[in-house]
């Protein structure tokens, strides 16, 4: 079993100075340590930069197979050959009382306008222990990376920060040939490397639950297509009319009742409630849909079902409420609807 010899309590300082305090600190210690051979050091000098704490996050999309880093200006690189730009992981400072789980939630936001879904502990470490006193803490965090990207920063603190997005392999041909030399990120990208196919079979096996593995790329153009064909078939089912309280009833072979009823009439819109009764197998929940017809635009969209589900016009993850297609499928279900009931309706007309 690996272990230290000596502990905390196998040294002692003799005096502490403060030599600069400004957004860093410097120190000056004069101390004492156990010797290996047992006896104890005589006093000796140390300069401590005293920087804080601090959290890294490498962003990793395990199902599409895509990393994040963002890329600034660092003075500490003034002498790099290819200049002093860097391309790292998400970091930022630990402030008294935060956690490093809170500062790497709000550095996220900051440096890359992301929230994940599932911060993973890679290590900490120290990262010079020679001369400072700073911790790194260093996550990987799981997320959606499809169409990520941006600037970002605090104007308060002049930060400049290019936020993008690239394919593992492409991040890792970088990293190999030294265009990625930043301490944090290789420590992360070391790990990605052992870690990566675990991250990815895990996630496929819901191991990792991750709301967008539930979504599919929605075509925004499919959606208004089936917003116009539902405007068409809602107002033939009542014949042009628009008159608040106005019902339209049918059933289908298996007795299954839709019922169509306008509940709200403005300007420039109808908003019509869907109930569907009698569905079965009996385990299936009644279904109820609220549909908005814009008569300018010419188009009907679903706005809510089920009663306590708002579906947004803005295609937006609400906290895993719903997916991103959930809009589309339930405009789908509305045509397809509306076309089985058109269909009836002339049916039942020829037949009389």
């Amino acid at each position: 079993m690996i272990k230290h010899n000596f502990g905390t309590k196998d040294y002692q300082i003799v005096t502490k100075e403060t030599l600069f305090q400004g957004f860093f600190r410097i120190v000056k210690l004069c101390l004492r340590h156990r010797r290996f051979d047992g006896s104890w050091s005589e006093p000796i000098q140390r300069e401590l930069f005293q920087r804080g704490n601090a959290v890294g996050v490498l962003l990793y999309d395990p199902v599409n197979h895509l990393i994040g880093l963002v890329e600034q200006f660092r003075v500490g690189a003034l002498n790099e050959p290819k200049g002093p730009w860097q391309f790292e992981i998400v970091a930022g400072m630990i402030e008294p009382g935060e956690t490093p789980e809170r500062v790497a939630v709000r550095e996220l936001q900051e440096e890359a306008g992301i929230e994940v879904e599932k911060l993973l502990p890679i290590c900490d470490y120290l990262v010079s222990a020679g001369g400072t006193d700073e911790k790194m803490y260093v996550f990987c965090g799981l997320t959606d990376l499809r169409d990520k990207g941006g600037k970002f920063g605090l104007a308060s603190e002049a930060e400049d920060i290019l936020f993008k997005v690239w394919p593992y392999d492409e991040v890792m041909s970088a990293f190999q040939s030294g265009l990625l030399n930043s301490a944090a990120a290789t420590v992360g990208l070391l790990w990605l490397q052992l870690n990566y196919q675990r991250l990815q079979r895990k996630s496929q096996t819901g191991e990792y639950r991750l709301s967008y593995q539930r979504t599919a790329q929605l075509n925004l153009k499919s959606l208004h297509r089936e917003c116009e064909r539902n405007y068409v078939g809602l107002m033939s089912l009542f014949a042009g009319k628009n008159s608040l309280g106005q019902t339209f009833t049918a059933h289908d072979c298996q007795r299954n009742a839709v019922t169509f009823t306008i509940i709200e009439v403005t300007k420039f819109t109808t908003t019509v409630a869907v109930a569907l009764e009698n569905m079965a197998p009996q385990w299936v929940p009644e279904i109820d849909l609220k549909v908005r017809a814009y008569h300018d635009a010419k188009m009907a969209e679903v706005i809510e079902w089920c009663s306590d589900r708002t579906i947004p016009w803005a295609l937006v993850e609400d906290k895993g409420r719903q997916s991103r297609d959930e809009k589309w499928q339930w405009n789908i279900f509305l045509s397809e609807l509306l076309s089985q009931r058109l269909k009836q309706s002339i049916l039942e007309a020829q037949s009389k």
